[in-house]
């Protein structure tokens, strides 16, 4: 709808073309299509602004036209005023920040009513009209204002942004949508902003034209003139005619024509000129007043710096860049086609890194579909915590009752016996728990009192998720009763006359390699049987197999992970079931090449010896400086890490790392002495650890931010590795002994 919209928008500045062009570009932003994939409120937003930009253009302008050089504005009706009302009111409930497009509006319609008034046009009925809307969208946003003032006037911004960051970064994520490492595409991006620059030469072509407007203003004059010398001599000739009659003389007729008034169409540069600075309004303005609210200690509203926030300005950044590039083709149309298609490659190059990181995952679909065909009727599920809950729920295909852990404050003892007392209403309790909860809830109080009313009786991992159930009686976990039997794909393969495939799971198609592929085979079984399966090349080759066992049972769960190498030379792979001497594809898995990641120096880098768990080693760390001053734009963004990791063998499972600062004053807010965390896997989540090659050096480099509140003083730097289930790893020195399950690397003082 925006890409459709956008077009609309730019037919009404500059005709169909600069609309299709502008389309063209928005339908390749990368960051439109990131949040467009997201459960999220950007795109939403965004809509409905751009949708009052629409109205707002209309309600001013019907139709640009010039009657002899001078701006002549046709005011559009009543009905644009409501459009606009509607619109701006659903943007502001989407998200506050698309005030800040609707401030552009205001500033935009303020010039337009200067220039009515130069003209000397009546700019009584556009101001009014105007007026009303903005009280309109007051009165409609006043309800959710009072909630919001009552609730949300205490928040505080975030330290100070390094502005000249703020700016790379702005610049980058509006041309090309990426947010990291952005100092990668500076050549790229400043290309985009010098072609995005040249739609200014419609402003400046249309001071040219008026200027020309006056000299032709000067010659017309001049012309009535002499028009008026005509009409007199032709007078007198009518007199001589009359005294003198030459019948036969013929005079050469004049070519003067009459001055014409110049109206233009919809589509001229005068629209463009216009056209350019509303953009270059909501390009510029919405930037500069996120950046000056971030540095506010407190306001209304004080976001933190987030590239997010500017998604909403891409569309003005596209239509400056057809803008420029449709300046270009009054010089030559072969240059501004190569310059557009420059833009679309651009654009397609970093499409192609974001599709690239877009596989189909197994985040909720075994987990969900364990409780699809296991849980009881009036069993309930807890999510600790309700972080992802609209994923989940997309997997659930059962209409249980679900409770959810609030995820945005630590879990006290209050908050877990709230959410007990409610789970505790149903005999059986299906507890999902992702990364999240280790930070929010680590002593596990949830369960905790769950369990003190209810015996656990099963529990499982499913990649760096948590699945349990705690029920007042034993529950059969792996033969699924008839009416919940819902496998993703129904089978009906015989193995023999006593062993018959009835359904399989396999979530994912498409894999990285190193990844872990989650296959779930049902099967009809009279007696027991062994399943083995297998990742085979199209040759044949097992490159990683597994064995489960079958029930007896009707049908029967055989879950089987199956973890591809890291160093796999395939394009595909085929999973293959045998059982009874019989085997049968079950289906392909794609593997996909992972990022490339870039070697960084080691240059500066403190040497390590440590050992966690069996096989992973730190090899050296480069920390930040000894002492740092708040507020230090080099630390803005939070105090530099980087740890250098190696592993003997391949890793079958995907461990976090953590980077803790500890201090030496207890955190009330934290209930311990952490005033500064990263919990993520390696690279940014690009390499896990169950993608590392042996041998391999991987460069894991982190950001610390220290708590907003963080008194002066000296702070620890502490790492570890912990699995799904919230297990760190031991450590180990070099001499072999355990000296815990964390390891203190350095230290940094933070001054004021």
């Amino acid at each position: 709808l925006g890409v459709a919209l956008l077009y609309l928008i730019g037919k009404e500045i500059g005709g169909a073309r600069l609309g299709l062009l502008a389309a063209l570009f928005l339908a390749l932003a990368r960051f439109q299509i990131w949040w467009s994939q997201d459960i999220k409120n950007y795109t939403l937003s965004a809509f409905f602004a751009w949708a009052s930009v629409w109205f707002v253009w209309r309600m001013a302008d019907s139709g640009w036209q010039t009657a002899n050089g001078r701006w002549r504005m046709a005011v559009g009706g009543w009905l644009y005023a409501i459009g606009y009302t509607l619109s701006a009111a659903l943007a502001l409930f989407s998200h506050y920040l698309a005030a800040l497009i609707l401030l552009a509006n205001n500033v935009f319609v303020g010039i337009i009513l200067l220039a009515q008034w130069r003209a000397g046009k009546n700019p009584l009925p556009l101001f009014l009209k105007w007026s009303a809307a903005q009280i309109a969208v007051v009165i409609l946003l006043a309800p959710w204002l009072y909630i919001y003032l009552r609730n949300g006037a205490t928040w505080t911004a975030a330290p100070a942004f390094d502005f000249g960051l703020f700016l790379r970064l702005a610049a980058t994520v509006l041309s090309l949508g990426v947010t990291t490492y952005i100092e990668n595409y500076t050549w790229i991006v400043l290309g985009l902003v010098v072609v995005a620059g040249l739609s200014v030469g419609w402003i400046l072509a249309r001071h040219q034209s008026s200027v020309t407007s006056d000299q032709s203003s000067v010659v017309s004059d001049q012309s009535s003139v002499i028009s008026d010398q005509s009409s007199v001599v032709s007078h007198q000739s009518s007199v001589i005619s009359h005294q003198f009659p030459i019948s036969n003389l013929q005079f050469p007729t004049s070519n003067f024509q009459p001055p014409t008034s110049n109206l233009q169409s919809p589509v001229s540069s005068l629209s463009k000129s216009w056209g350019t600075l509303y953009m270059l309004l909501i390009v510029l303005i919405p930037p500069a007043l996120i950046y000056l609210l971030s540095l506010t200690p407190a306001a209304i509203f004080a976001p933190k710096i987030q590239a997010r926030y500017l998604m909403m300005l891409t569309p003005a950044f596209m239509l400056l860049l057809a803008l420029g590039v449709w300046y270009l083709t009054r010089y030559s149309k072969y240059a501004a086609a190569t310059v557009a298609v420059l833009i679309v490659g651009a654009q397609l190059f970093t499409l192609t890194d974001y599709y690239r990181e877009r596989v189909l995952r197994d985040e909720y679909t075994t987990v969900a579909q364990m409780i699809n065909n296991f849980a009881a009727p009036d069993d309930a599920i807890v999510l600790n915590t309700d972080q992802e809950y609209p994923t989940f729920l997309y997997y659930l295909k059962r209409p249980l009752a679900w409770i959810g852990v609030p995820n945005g404050a630590p879990v006290n003892q209050a908050t877990a016996q709230r959410v007990a007392a409610d789970a505790l209403q149903h005999r059986g309790v299906w507890v999902v728990t992702i990364p999240d909860a280790l930070q929010k809830d680590p002593r596990r109080l949830v369960e905790q009192k769950i369990a003190e009313r209810l015996p656990k009786q099963y529990e499982q991992t499913f990649g760096d998720k948590r699945l349990a159930l705690y029920a007042d009686t034993l529950r059969n976990v792996k033969d699924a009763a008839p009416e919940n039997f819902s496998p993703l794909v129904a089978r009906n393969d015989v193995f023999d006359d006593r062993l018959k495939l009835v359904g399989v799971d396999l979530p994912a198609r498409e894999a990285l390699a190193g990844d872990v592929v989650r296959v779930v085979t049902y099967w009809q079984a009279q007696d027991l049987a062994t399943l083995n399966l297998s990742l085979q090349k199209s040759n044949g080759e097992v490159v990683a197999s597994v064995s489960a066992p079958i029930s007896i049972g009707a049908h029967e769960r055989a879950q089987a992970d199956l973890q591809i190498p890291p160093d796999v030379n395939a394009n595909d792979l085929r999973v293959v079931a045998q059982a009874r001497l019989n085997a049968l594809p079950l289906g392909t898995i794609r593997v996909l090449p992972r990022e490339k990641i870039g070697v960084t120096s080691g240059a500066g880098m403190e040497p390590r010896s440590e050992r966690f768990g069996g096989a992973i080693r730190l090899i050296g760390v480069t920390l930040p400086r000894a002492s740092v001053r708040a507020g230090d734009p080099s630390t803005s963004s939070g105090l530099p890490i980087t740890l250098f990791w190696q592993t003997d063998a391949p890793l079958d499972t995907s461990y976090t790392v953590f980077v803790h600062l500890l201090g030496a004053q207890y955190n009330p807010a934290q209930n311990n002495f952490l005033w500064g965390q990263v919990d993520r896997l390696p690279v940014d989540g690009k390499l896990p650890t169950n993608a590392w090659t042996p041998q391999q050096t991987i460069a894991d480099a982190y950001r610390v931010k220290a708590d907003d509140n963080a008194p002066p003083g000296v702070y620890r730097i502490e790492i570890g590795l912990y699995d799904a289930n919230g297990t760190r790893l031991r450590v180990f020195d070099a001499q072999g002994k355990d000296i815990g399950d964390a390891l203190i690397v350095g230290q940094v003082e933070i001054g004021n």
